[in-house]
């Protein structure tokens, strides 16, 4: 899989038995599904996240993302008390669709 933002290789990482795959370039993480939410609340998993000491590159602030997995636009989303930090997500797109139908 080739990272959505750069299109760099990524890297299977793992930690407290859940597999991210990470950016080789840009350290972007791509978490499947449930991953971000079983690592939460995990005690130092916020290690995985290298983050940028300098500011990011013109890739990595394009917002129409397709999923590197099935190709579907991602949406921005925002991590709730924290708006400057931006994630792109298949996630928030499925809500939404659902709230539409009627399903909570």
């Amino acid at each position: 899989m080739n990272c959505p933002k750069c299109r760099a290789a990524m890297a299977k990482l793992v930690f407290d038995g859940v597999e991210v795959d990470r950016c080789t370039l840009c350290d972007g993480i791509w978490f499947d599904a449930f991953e971000k939410e079983h690592l939460r609340d995990a005690p130092g998993s916020e290690a995985i996240d290298v983050g940028h000491a300098s500011p990011p590159d013109a890739s990595s602030t394009r917002r129409h993302l397709l999923c590197p997995v099935c190709r579907t636009l991602m949406i921005p989303m925002t991590v709730h008390g924290h708006p400057s930090l931006v994630y792109e997500s298949l996630y928030g797109l499925l809500r939404r669709v659902l709230r539409r139908r009627g399903i909570p």
